[in-house]
């Protein structure tokens, strides 16, 4: 079993090797454990073990550092985004209870709000101190490791509590199963606000590996740097979600790229098969895909699927068979096994599960089981919400959600909260909140109360609402005022009826030149096919918000040499009229380049 005991040893094994290399600088494996010893030294000293500490660091070396110094500290790590709203940032830390935040690089004006001690990592990692550590740390398989929220449907996000033995169980999986040797170079694309980021930094960690962190250009995610970022740092493997897969899975490609590639982990959403095909004609089974299945609850992954090139005729990528340790399980609504071909609720049974939900027992003896009778051996298990069936063959047919859980780029949203946020609006009396998955955007359905028919500025002001509570990834693309909702008969809210009435319909394609560059520039920031780009439609209608607008902005300047404002892709928010104003802004930079400024004698 995995221990930080092993962590330590690891580390000490690769001194000639580089941990962590970002913004042209690296650093090497001792001197990254030096500085992480050092944080754990003062939080020994400091603090009890399993104290929750959280961390705000601008750089992912930095918050490597700190977490390696929480974890060798045998304390509780809270990654904190301090870019949240000061509400949703104010629970997380009240809800983690942390004793302290370790802070690096980062503005913590709304961090201090909440009176926590907070300790500059440069303070705790690189002065020299006359602390000294005397403490003999013992490490527990129980204890807990790390803490992060996730979409709630309350209205408010709630915790996951990661167990220590788990962490290194993955870990110790990941690299046993894909044969990870010393020197592996491994992408950081993951946020570090989701669990998913562990490992990203612990797999190449306990294996020798590098992490390459990327440059934080705002248009670093758009096809072509990307694309050369991961031949430039020769990347041997990859863990990212789908929609960034999709970035450098385009008709760029070519035998040339990725010589170093070796493995493609995506996990986080629905792989389509059909947009493999082209990966495959250039790559054949040179890289491999991997498709990884899990939840947060069950720590990151619990099974796997390898991705073969005649896969792209099926109608969906199977999740695969599960990892060690661990069996998936499709029960029925009595808790009793489903025969082949049966659809049930998919479970997940191993003693590698998280310990549950954060100051919310009710909800932890909900979902996590306890398995009866003897084919189980009483083992724990998680209940995952996703429908399933039993394939003849033991695999897993994945079929859907039980409750209104998505997946927004990878990230997990439950549309209940949002709705939830909205109902306490004073403004709107109904209100439905649906998931429109063609064009990867969160759609929001309200009718007016009485007192406020005439508000022409509802919309507006109901985004600014949101946009105080909520983080940019769960915001609406578009609010919808309707005179009224569609109900089923049983009195709920008919969900698939508002998703057919959004149909855009038939799709207006590009009409000339400008529109044709346009789209192409828009699918690969939205990450949808050129096909669906209606050019009519709002850049916001379609998935876009706040940070890619700034994408949208220096790309439109790279290929038409035009300048647009922010404002201005706000105030002509569709293909159609960004056409209008880059041709209008292109003749008078053609007019004013054509003026004859002759001198003339007075």
């Amino acid at each position: 079993m995995y221990t930080q005991q092993n962590l330590k040893e690891i580390l000490k094994s690769f001194d000639d090797k580089t941990a962590v290399e970002e913004n042209g600088r690296s650093i090497s494996y001792p001197e990254l454990l030096h500085r992480s010893e050092r944080v754990s030294t003062f939080l020994l000293n400091e603090f009890t073990p399993q104290s929750r500490i959280g961390i705000c660091a601008n750089e992912i070396t930095d918050l490597v550092t700190s977490v390696l110094g929480v974890v060798l500290a045998r304390c509780v790590f809270v990654p904190l985004d301090t870019s949240l709203p000061q509400q949703r940032l104010s629970h997380i830390i009240s809800e983690s209870n942390l004793d302290a935040v370790i802070t690096s690089g980062i503005d913590m004006s709304k961090v201090n709000k909440e009176r926590i001690r907070t300790f500059e990592l440069t303070d705790l990692s690189e002065k020299d101190t006359n602390i000294k550590n005397d403490h003999v740390t013992e490490y527990q398989e129980e204890d807990d490791l790390y803490i992060f929220f996730t979409s709630g449907s309350t209205g408010v996000p709630k915790g996951i509590v990661g167990k220590n033995g788990s962490l290194w169980h993955f870990i110790k999986w990941e690299i046993k199963t894909f044969n990870i040797k010393p020197g592996c170079r491994f992408s950081q694309l993951i946020s570090p606000f989701f669990d998913a980021f562990l490992r990203d930094i612990f797999v190449p960690l306990m294996s020798g590996g590098t992490i390459c962190v990327p440059p934080g250009d705002e248009d670093f995610f758009s096809s072509q740097k990307l694309r050369q970022w991961i031949d430039d740092e020769k990347i041997n493997l990859v863990h990212c979600v789908p929609s960034v897969f999709r970035i450098f899975n385009n008709d760029k490609i070519s035998t040339d790229s990725f010589k170093e590639l070796k493995y493609v982990l995506l996990s986080g959403e629905r792989i389509i098969p059909s947009e493999l095909t082209h990966w495959y004609e250039i790559f054949k089974d040179r890289i491999q895909l991997v498709n990884l299945y899990g939840t947060t609850e069950a720590t990151m992954v619990s099974s796997y699927y390898y991705i073969r090139p005649e896969d792209i005729s099926k109608e969906k990528i199977p999740i695969g068979k599960p990892i060690d340790d661990a069996d998936l399980i499709v029960l029925d609504d009595n808790g009793r096994l489903c025969q082949p071909n049966s659809t049930g609720n998919l479970h997940i049974a191993s003693q590698y599960l998280s310990k549950g939900y954060l100051n919310d027992p009710d909800l932890t003896e909900k979902r996590f089981i306890t398995l009866n009778g003897a084919t189980f051996l009483r083992r724990r298990a998680f209940c995952t919400g996703d429908r399933a069936k039993l394939l003849p063959d033991g695999s897993i047919d994945l079929l859907g959600r039980e409750d209104r859980m998505i997946k927004v780029r990878g990230i997990r949203v439950d549309l209940d909260e949002i709705e939830n946020l909205l109902v306490k609006y004073p403004e709107i009396e109904r209100v439905a909140v649906v998931y429109n998955e063609k064009r990867s955007s969160i759609i929001a359905f309200i009718t007016k109360s009485s007192d406020h028919r005439n508000d022409q500025n509802l919309a507006g002001k109901i985004m600014i609402y949101l946009d105080g509570y909520l983080p940019v990834y769960m915001l609406p693309s578009k609010i919808n005022i309707e005179e009224k909702l569609p109900y089923l008969t049983n009195g709920k809210v008919n969900y698939r009826k508002l998703l057919e009435d959004d149909d855009p319909g038939e799709i207006v394609p590009p009409a000339n030149q400008i529109e044709k560059d346009l789209v192409e520039i828009w699918s690969d920031i939205l990450n949808i096919q050129k096909h669906m780009v209606d050019v009519t439609k709002s850049f916001f209608e379609l998935g876009g918000h706040s940070i890619n607008v700034i994408i949208l902005v220096n790309r439109i300047f790279e290929k038409f040499n035009i300048k647009l404002s922010v404002r201005e892709i706000f105030n002509y928010p569709s293909i159609r009229l960004q056409s209008d104003i880059i041709e209008t802004m292109g003749e008078m930079k053609e007019e004013d380049s054509n003026l004859d400024f002759t001198e003339v004698s007075i």
